[in-house]
């Protein structure tokens, strides 16, 4: 199994007898042997590629199966974040201001920085 722009090998791709649970996986060299006593479909399959069926008769060998890349994107994600205000919220907030890490903390290790924090446990 290879990719059909690039002509390199697809390891780990998805190799299934269609109606069956038998399946393998592609090696390295996007090689595979699969077992079964009877024709039937193999359906091929390998993220970020379209699906393809190939028809298949006991006892042949299929050459090479090129998988084409899929042109479908995901949805964008969208990333939202908050942060918690001295005296707007429930929940106890500690500001630490650049100059008081600088004089009273600056020669120490970031956990012990943490430690100094009251409610904290680093």
């Amino acid at each position: 199994v290879v990719d059909a722009e690039l002509d390199s090998p697809l390891p780990g791709a998805t190799v299934v007898v269609q109606g069956s649970s038998s399946g393998v996986s592609t090696d390295f060299n996007g090689n595979f042997t699969i077992n079964s006593d009877k024709s039937g479909v193999l359906v091929v399959s390998y993220l970020g590629y379209q699906t393809l069926e190939v028809p298949f008769t006991v006892g042949q060998d299929l050459g090479v199966i090129s998988l084409q890349p899929s042109s479908e994107l995901l949805e964008g994600v969208m990333v939202i974040a908050s942060v918690a205000i001295d005296r707007k919220t429930p929940v106890a907030v500690s500001t630490i201001k650049a100059t008081q890490i600088e004089t009273k903390l600056g020669t120490q290790e970031f956990p012990e920085i943490l430690k100094s924090t009251p409610g904290v446990y680093a």
